[in-house]
Formats: structure tokens, C-alpha cells, sequence
């Protein structure tokens, strides 16, 4: 007797997330968060689209990373300076380029070996959802923190950091290594796409 299977697209689609779901378990940390779309169960609103004064204050970092635990607990300043109890090897200045209802994206600087010079990046902070949040909190309890390099040497990075707001604003838009309408995008990261990594969660 032959017995046959016939798998509908769906199907294969559920299978492709499953897999990838697999892939992205073993490549990443224990406490790599979910990925999902703005306004998923894991993806909930800033309270009150506050915006970057939502993450203000002090965080806790809660993920599996001996460098970020030896830095001790992060502050973001509303002055746009990023601090840590211990360490400054870290991201120590950001700028703010786009608030949504969703997630904040800043540009942030961090020293780089040589005494002066600096390095970029972009940086995405983000509530997280229920799944980190077991007594169902609906305030700033946890936070993500997503960032894509950008590809550029000292002298450049410099240039970046020292963009006027429209110039800054232009950079975003049109990256196409980092801004999520122009990435190319997986399975397992549906919205920000490749170039991106997850470099925390914090708690207060």
C-alpha cells in the first residue's frame, strides 16, 4: 500500500518557523528575547508613546553576558548620556532619531582603543512583552535592546556622530544595512531583518 502526504503552504510555512525557531535557540543566548512585529503580545505599545523618556533611568541587564554583568547597571540620562556602575567601555552617549509607538531608535557612541576616537551604531529599545513581564506589569518593567553596526572607520564615525537632526534623520532612511524598510528580512526576524543582534534585556 503507498500512502502519500500532500503539505499546503501553510503548512510549510509553520514548518520553516519551526525550524528557524530551532536555528535561533541554539545560535543565541538563553535570554535572546522573541522576535515578533510591533503590536504582538511580545511587542506592546511604550506606555503612553512616551518615547525616549520611557527608558530613562536605570536598568539591570538580565542576559547571559559576563562583559555586560561586569559593567553593572546601565542609566540612560536625559541628556543623552548612557552610564554604567562600573565600566565605560560601553555605548557612553546616544541621540535620538525616530520615536514611535513601538520602539525608540537612537544613534550611540562608544570609545573605541584609541585614546579620543569613537565607534557607532544603531541602537533600538523596545518594551518587552508578557512573556517577561509574569505578574502582568504593564508599566517600563523590561526592555530590549537591539543594535546594528554601521560600517564605517574612525574618521567616518566621527562625521556620523556629528550630523545636524535633518542630516541624521537622511542617514536613517536611506541605510540600507539597518533601517527595517530596507533590509532583507528572515524567518526568524521579521521587522528589523538582517544586520541586526539583540544585546540585552534589562529589568528595574
Amino acid at each position: 500500500m503507498e500512502i502519500s502526504f500532500r503539505v499546503g503552504e501553510g503548512q510549510m510555512r509553520l514548518l520553516a518557523i519551526f525550524l528557524a525557531a530551532l536555528t535561533l535557540t541554539a545560535a543565541q543566548p538563553a535570554w535572546a528575547y522573541l522576535e515578533t512585529l510591533p503590536g504582538d503580545a511580545e511587542w506592546p505599545e511604550i506606555p503612553d508613546r512616551a518615547g525616549i523618556k520611557a527608558f530613562l533611568g536605570k536598568w539591570l541587564p538580565q542576559c547571559n553576558n559576563g562583559a555586560l554583568l561586569d559593567a553593572g547597571d546601565m542609566t540612560i540620562h536625559d541628556d543623552g548620556r548612557i552610564s554604567y556602575e562600573r565600566d565605560e567601555i560601553w555605548p557612553t552617549g546616544y541621540r535620538v532619531i525616530e520615536e514611535t509607538p513601538y520602539y525608540v531608535v537612537a544613534l550611540v557612541r562608544a570609545p573605541t582603543f584609541e585614546p579620543g576616537k569613537i565607534k557607532v551604531a544603531f541602537w533600538a529599545l523596545r518594551p518587552l512583552g508578557k512573556s517577561f513581564r509574569p505578574r502582568g506589569d504593564t508599566d517600563m518593567s523590561t526592555m530590549g535592546v537591539n543594535y546594528c553596526l554601521i560600517r564605517a572607520d574612525v574618521p567616518r564615525a566621527e562625521a556620523v556622530w556629528n550630523f545636524t537632526d535633518a542630516e541624521l534623520a537622511e542617514f536613517w532612511k536611506t541605510n540600507k544595512d539597518c533601517h527595517p524598510g530596507l533590509t532583507r528580512k528572515t524567518v526568524a526576524d521579521d521587522y528589523w531583518g538582517e544586520g541586526w543582534s539583540q544585546k540585552c534585556y534589562y529589568a528595574r
